[in-house]
Parts: structure tokens; C-alpha cells; sequence
């Protein structure tokens, strides 16, 4: 039955109008060889593809176990922390060496102030002329440049370690990014085991080039699941893996683009059967394309490769609500298409679209959004807008389940996405990701919207416009718990932010604090002195009128949200305004002499310090920042990083 199907389905493949053109003018017989083996093939093939499922289950597994086992240890060095609060001490002249005392108290005190932020020469009196630098041309904290390698962790695992956090610069010419080498190893290993699948056993000789041709095909189909899973905003990776799908997207990008491949490969070697066996026959390729089967896969090929030229970085930037409407309308014609084009593709088609409506009409559209009135504060810069949203408590309606905005929970650095119908025609189709600039619990939500193009742009018109108070749909929170738990578990936590990027880091900042409070009230020690866990908070932001972000009114009273850090036992450091500046702040080495001069206030020889960092902002800066963090490790740092990025 298997043979008879296989052969039956290459008749109706080459049936033209109301003629049948056969390879061989009757069923395979023993005696027809090269049938028989064309059967063989392709039977082979459907069995042989299921094992992809297998090979990707297995990967899944391994980042799996990878991350509960991270989560254990990172929740097990949080109740450490939080056991030793009072334990550590500063180390003062009279207990220890004068020569070992660290000058960097002094010097980061007033680094730290808002004495950084002028670009005037002091008063007169205070220094010389001959004495004044400008604050940006600079060392803001002095480099101890030989840190730490007396106390490796041993030169083979640092040098891998910091192998694999290291990013290399962008590609020359194309100014194309490269992701973090162990994000490249891992995009590489997933197109290895693509490639073994799509070729293993599949001849790429003329007479047999059918057999490739349908693996190729065969591999477009079941690849397209997890397309789609790696896209949705609510799939089970994150829970397996701990990565939200704005980490796994840059894995659907390049899924995507293998797809683009292997139809394309598809299509050129059913061109290469017509040639061989169809044009000999006087079958036209006008004749050939008129078939039901080809032409509904070239419109659906068609379909997937317009969706990836309007997925290009330069294409999204531009034109990114022309790339929303593109990305749902296509993909939804490439599915119809595929679906009539053979019936071996219908199972998967099915559950791609499944996963397609569970994940927006389920989640996007009634489980996890919310509609509530908002108030626009457009800032003195006069191109920000800060959007304040109060979230109604334990909103249910017709059974709907409460959301974590609806609760006032959310785990900090969280984002959601933002839909106000009113502001245009398509408004209502419209869903952009922000950060909520807001510590949870709150019963209100604020996000920081820096205008460009498009949405942003006529929201800020809106704004201006004294139309200051909008109905929003909010629609969230997603993202990752992978920085909180990085930052809770280490004795020494760095936070870096670029422009808006404080909108992510300020609320993981203030949720240190209430750890470190609670911390204090536990053992009843004096707060400053809780755990060991110090915080480094660093902005860079471009322009003096950007500092403005950071003013709330609370109860009609100004409250400055980087005094409130200050005030809970925070190191903050503002460096700007840039757009002042030729040169940008070298931020990694602001970090190294940070952490040096706490190693050696706060050490303990029986234990290394473990060093979290976080860091979210312009792809210079986060990779500047990365490579610095990979340069520690290599000396011997116990350092993580994780760096935030939104990125379609």
C-alpha cells in the first residue's frame, strides 16, 4: 500500500490538464528498478524526518537541565546572602594595613555626585587651572590594572568561559551583528543537525534528484511548528529553558532564513525533475507551473520569502508597522497555500496554526490583556513621553483570569506591549514592547516611549496636542527571570544602563533594595551593612534633559527615584550628558575598578565574590560591556551577565 500510494502521488504530481504523463508507462514492477528505488526513497524519507523531533527534544533537554540546575544554585546562593547578612565588614585603617586601604571610597563619592554631571571648571580656589579635566576625557575611578589573577578559577574553564561570552564586532562593510560566540556555536549546531537531516541519504544524482527534492520539502514542513513556537510570546520554552521569546527570536530569525533556503532548494530541484523528465515529454513550463500542486507552492515559496525581505533589520527600523501587517498577513496566506499544496504538509500546518491562535487570540487578546485610561507626560526634551496607566485590582470579567498587571505583580525588568485604538486607523492592530518603568507591587504602571517613527512619533503629536488622557490595551508582562535571579544570587550586583534602557534596570535596582532591606530587618543589623550583596548602579545618558526621567510625583511631592537608590545603600553613577562628548565613558573599566576596590573592602579569603551584571542599551554599549565582562573572567571573575535587548 506504501509503494502504491508513493507511486500514485508522483502521477498526480505530473498530471497536466487531461493528460497523465507517467515515468514509466505502468506501475513499478521488480523488474523497474529505478521506481522502485524512487519509492523506496521517499517512503524512507517520511520515517526517517520524525527523528528531527527527536534530535531538537533532546536539545531542548539539555538547556532544560541546564537551567533548573542554574536556578538551584542561583536560589541557593540568594539564601546564602541573605543567612550572612552583618557578616561582612568594611576593613578600616585601625584593623588593617594603612597601605592596603583602598583610595577608592574617597574618589567614588564624589564621582558619584551630581558634581559629574557639570562641564564648568570648579570655583575658582578649589583647584588650579592646570588641575581641571573634563569629567568626560577622564578615569572617573582609579584602574587597578593587575587584578586578580592570583586567584584563577583555573586557565581552562576561564578561557573557555569567557570565549563564549565574547561578541564580536559587527561583519565590515555590511555593519552586520554578530550574536555572542556561544549564541553563534548554538545557531550552528541547530543548523548542523538541519543539514544531516536534509541530506542524510538523499542522492543528489540526476535520475534521483526527486528523493532531495522532497526531503528538502519535507524539512520546510516540519521545521514550521517551531517556527512558531519560537515566535509566540507564551510558549512552554520559556518555563522548560527560562528563555523568554525575545531571546529565542534571533533562533526564529535564523529558522526562518533556513526555511527561505530549503524552499527555494525545493523548488530548484523539482525544476531540475521537469527538465529531465517532463520537457522531453513536451511538457512547457507554462504547462508544468499550471499544475495545482507547483503553483500552489510557488505561491506559498512566494509568501515566505516576501516575509523574509520585510523582516530585515533595515526594513523593520524603517518601516516597523509596514512589517507588522506584512509579518500577520502573509504568514497566514503562506499556511492556506501550504496546506492545499500536499496533504504530507496539512499536520503540521495545523498545529503551526494552532499555536499561531492559541498564543494571540488565548493569551495576547483575552488572557493577559487589559483595557484602562492612561495619562501622556511629554518631557522637557520634548521627544519622551512618560505613559501612566493605573491598573484596576483583581479585574475579572466574564471568568477572565487575573493577569500579573491586574494583580500589581510582575517580576522586575518585565515588559508588555502597548495598543491605543484612538491614534490612527490601524491603531487597534498595532502592539509595541516597553519596559515598565515601574516597581512592583503597583497598583500603576509607566513606561518610557522615546519617540522615533511611526507609532511613537504620533503618539508624541497626540501628546502635544493637549490630549494628554488615552484608553490603552495593555498586554503582558513578558520577558525572563534569568537577571533577577542573577542579580539576587551574587555578592557583588551591576547594573548598566544606556538611554531608556534605565527603564529596565531601575526596577531591578529597587528590587535589590527591598531584598537587602529585608535582608537588614531579618538579622537586625544596620541596613547599609546587610549581606554582602553591593550594588553598582551606571546610566549614560545623552542629554541633561534626560534626568528629568528620573522626577515622580508621589502624593504632589517631587521624589527623585536616584536619591531613593542612593538613600538604600546604592553606588550610582551618571555619566553624561554624551551628546557633549566626542568620546563615550569607558563603562567596562568604570566596572573592573568597581569591583577590585569592593573585592578587597568586603573579601572574605575563604570565599570569591560572584559578580552579577546586567546591561541593557545601545549595541555598542552592551557589547563593549559584554566583552569587558568576558576580559574579568578571564582574569578570574566569578561574572554572569545578561544583557536585555528588544529585537523583533
Amino acid at each position: 500500500m506504501g509503494k502504491e500510494f508513493a507511486f500514485a502521488w508522483l502521477h498526480t504530481l505530473l498530471a497536466v490538464d487531461t493528460y497523465v504523463v507517467r515515468i514509466s508507462s505502468n506501475p513499478p514492477t521488480s523488474g523497474n528498478e529505478r521506481s522502485k528505488k524512487l519509492i523506496e526513497g521517499i517512503l524512507w524519507s517520511r520515517w526517517f524526518v520524525n527523528w528531527y523531533h527527536v534530535a531538537i527534544g533532546w536539545v531542548i533537554l539539555i538547556f532544560t537541565v541546564r537551567h533548573w540546575t542554574t536556578t538551584w544554585t542561583r536560589r541557593k546562593r540568594a539564601r546564602a546572602l541573605e543567612g550572612r547578612a552583618g557578616e561582612a565588614r568594611i576593613v578600616t585603617p585601625q584593623e588593617g594595613d594603612h597601605q592596603n586601604q583602598p583610595k577608592y571610597q574617597a574618589n567614588w563619592s564624589s564621582s558619584s555626585s551630581s558634581s559629574t554631571l557639570r562641564d564648568e571648571p570648579p570655583p575658582p580656589g578649589e583647584f588650579s587651572n592646570s588641575d581641571y579635566v573634563h569629567p568626560e576625557r577622564t578615569p572617573l575611578l582609579p584602574i587597578n590594572a593587575n587584578h586578580s589573577a592570583e586567584r584563577p578559577l583555573g586557565n581552562l574553564y576561564c578561557t573557555a568561559k569567557a570565549t563564549l561570552m565574547y561578541q564580536p564586532c559587527p561583519i565590515p562593510l555590511i555593519n552586520k551583528e554578530l550574536p555572542s560566540n556561544s549564541l553563534t556555536m548554538l545557531v550552528l549546531t541547530l543548523l548542523g543537525i538541519n543539514i544531516f537531516f536534509a541530506f542524510y541519504r538523499a542522492p543528489l544524482s540526476i535520475n534521483y534528484i526527486f528523493i532531495a527534492a522532497d526531503r528538502f520539502g519535507l524539512m520546510f514542513v516540519v521545521n514550521l511548528p517551531w517556527l512558531y513556537i519560537l515566535a509566540a510570546k507564551n510558549q512552554p520554552i520559556k518555563w522548560l529553558t527560562g528563555y523568554s521569546y525575545e531571546s529565542l527570536n534571533i533562533l526564529h530569525r535564523r529558522l526562518g532564513e533556513w526555511l527561505c533556503l530549503l524552499g527555494i532548494l525545493h523548488f530548484v530541484g523539482m525544476l531540475v525533475v521537469w527538465y529531465t523528465v517532463l520537457r522531453p515529454v513536451n511538457i512547457t513550463f507554462l504547462r508544468f507551473i499550471v499544475i495545482p500542486v507547483v503553483y500552489l507552492g510557488l505561491f506559498t515559496l512566494l509568501c515566505y520569502e516576501l516575509l523574509y525581505f520585510t523582516s530585515i533589520r533595515s526594513f523593520r527600523q524603517r518601516f516597523y508597522e509596514l512589517f507588522l501587517g506584512f509579518h500577520i498577513t502573509l504568514q497566514v496566506a503562506a499556511l492556506a497555500f501550504l496546506y492545499f499544496h500536499f496533504h504530507t504538509s496539512r499536520p503540521y500546518v495545523l498545529a503551526s496554526l494552532g499555536i499561531f491562535l492559541v498564543d494571540r487570540l488565548v493569551f495576547r487578546l483575552y488572557a493577559n490583556t487589559i483595557m484602562v485610561p492612561a495619562t501622556l507626560f511629554v518631557q522637557p526634551d520634548k521627544s519622551t513621553i512618560i505613559l501612566n496607566a493605573t491598573v484596576p485590582q483583581n479585574n475579572t470579567s466574564l471568568g477572565k483570569l487575573d493577569s500579573n498587571l491586574s494583580a500589581g505583580q510582575w517580576p522586575p525588568g518585565s515588559h508588555l506591549f502597548l495598543t491605543i485604538p484612538s491614534l490612527s486607523s490601524s491603531g487597534i492592530f498595532q502592539a509595541h514592547p516597553f519596559s515598565i518603568f515601574t516597581s512592583p507591587p503597583s497598583s500603576s504602571v509607566s513606561l518610557l516611549i522615546r519617540a522615533h517613527t511611526g507609532f511613537s512619533r504620533n503618539l508624541l503629536h497626540h501628546a502635544h496636542s493637549d490630549l494628554s488622557q488615552v484608553s490603552v490595551r495593555l498586554d503582558g508582562p513578558y520577558g525572563s527571570t534569568l537577571a533577577i535571579s542573577l542579580l539576587e544570587s551574587s555578592d557583588l550586583s551591576i547594573l548598566v544602563a544606556g538611554g531608556s534602557g534605565i527603564a529596565l534596570t531601575y526596577p531591578l535596582a529597587s528590587h535589590l533594595c527591598v531584598r537587602n532591606r529585608r535582608e537588614s530587618d531579618i538579622e537586625n543589623v544596620p541596613f547599609r551593612d546587610a549581606g554582602r550583596r553591593k550594588v553598582l548602579f551606571v546610566w549614560v545618558y545623552r542629554s541633561a534633559a534626560h534626568l528629568s526621567w528620573l522626577l515622580r510625583n508621589s502624593a504632589g511631592v517631587d521624589v527623585n527615584l536616584i536619591e531613593q537608590l542612593r538613600g538604600n545603600g546604592v553606588e550610582v553613577l551618571l555619566l553624561g550628558p554624551t551628546a557633549c562628548s566626542d568620546s563615550r565613558p569607558d563603562v567596562p573599566k568604570i566596572i573592573e575598578a568597581w569591583l577590585d576596590s569592593n573585592e578587597r573592602m568586603y573579601s572574605n579569603p575563604k570565599r570569591r565574590s560572584n559578580v552579577g551584571v546586567v546591561v541593557c542599551g545601545p549595541q555598542g554599549m552592551t557589547r563593549d560591556v559584554r566583552n569587558g565582562c568576558a576580559g574579568l573572567v578571564r582574569k578570574g571573575w566569578n561574572v554572569g551577565i545578561e544583557v536585555e535587548r528588544f529585537e523583533w
